[in-house]
């Protein structure tokens, strides 16, 4: 919630925030020596998708493989993101091993458990739709070089 004057909130989703709630919860506490009234404000906040779970964020380092260490992620067609979240945009790189053939993303965004980008190399582009489920990142790549989506899958590197 967002709190207003009266300590009554409104959803953040509804002011183009993230999917969380903000509730303000005045504490008063009288400080008896001096007569005074002392009025704290608590900000609580808690984030959710629209399905009713937790929120996930997708900033970090996703592979292809699991990994311990993104410098592992390495290999033919490892698939590696570098991934920063601010609100429904995203943005990054993706890379074909770590620190290989990077390419910038474009129009990333995500939005309810679905994370959507594209990048050009050359003349060609690849769009992915993937969806988020805690520590894994799973969709596919659909590219110009080829006639059928390509299946992904992301592991979250720690």
């Amino acid at each position: 919630m967002i709190s207003g004057p009266s300590g009554v909130g409104a959803s953040a989703h509804e002011h183009g925030a993230l999917p969380c709630d903000y509730m303000a919860l005045p504490i008063r506490r009288e400080l008896a020596s001096t007569g005074w009234a002392l009025l704290l404000s608590i900000g609580l906040v808690h984030c959710s998708d629209p399905s009713g779970g937790e929120a996930t964020v997708v900033t970090g380092q996703w592979c292809g493989r699991e990994v311990a260490t993104a410098e592992a992620c390495t290999g033919d067609e490892a698939l590696f993101l570098d991934l920063v979240q601010s609100g429904e945009t995203v943005t990054g790189h993706y890379c074909e091993a770590y620190g290989k053939d990077c390419y910038e993303l474009q129009s990333g965004k995500f939005v309810g458990g679905r994370l959507t980008f594209f990048y050009t190399f050359g003349v060609d582009r690849v769009d992915a739709e993937l969806h988020a489920a805690q520590n894994t990142l799973t969709g596919t790549f659909t590219t110009t070089k080829a006639s059928a989506p390509i299946p992904v899958t992301l592991h979250r590197v720690p």
